[in-house]
């Protein structure tokens, strides 16, 4: 049995097949169509990890600079120009080492 998200990247790679839409999802279609090597479970499994990076990469600077925000600095202050510090801040990219 798929897990849920290998089950909507199959609907999602199947429903790009159908009408190409010129993303990411229809370049891995490609390559997998053109290399003997890629195998579909191989494009689904790119579209999970892919997915999973891009959710480590936005929620956990976001969340690291609001606690940083709300521990260290007055929150009026915590304005946009501050964002770029806050992104150097904390740099835990990782989705191993919690």
């Amino acid at each position: 049995a798929n897990s849920p998200l290998i089950d909507y990247f199959i609907w999602i790679i199947a429903d790009t097949r159908q009408s190409p839409s010129q993303d990411l999802i229809d370049q891995l279609i490609a390559a997998e169509d053109e290399l003997d090597s890629i195998t579909a479970g191989a494009t689904h499994l790119t579209c999970v990890l892919l997915l999973l990076a891009g959710h480590e990469m936005t929620t956990r600077p976001i969340g690291n600079g609001m606690l940083y925000c709300s521990t260290r600095i007055n929150l009026r202050r915590c304005r946009r120009p501050r964002v770029r510090r806050l992104m150097r801040w904390e740099k835990s990219y990782g989705m191993i080492h919690s």
